[in-house]
């Protein structure tokens, strides 16, 4: 889901292949196309909704300490 702050939704088309694109224009990896809802103008922040899988690794740490009477 493509989205700007003024609230303009979109939909990505496709990716867009790293290198020289049209009019000189360098197309850097992670580049896609987007159509909106309405015009956008060039000051206008995009933002773009994804999730990704975050391996968490496992911590054990026992306190022992707690059971102890004062």
């Amino acid at each position: 889901s493509v989205r700007t702050v003024s609230g303009i939704r979109g939909q990505i088309k496709k990716a867009v292949k790293a290198g020289q694109g049209k009019e000189g224009k360098e197309w850097r990896e992670g580049s896609i196309r987007c159509t909106f809802e309405d015009k956008i103008l060039m000051s206008d922040i995009v933002f773009l909704r994804a999730w990704t899988k975050v391996d968490i690794p496992k911590f054990f740490n026992p306190v022992t300490t707690l059971l102890q009477s004062r």
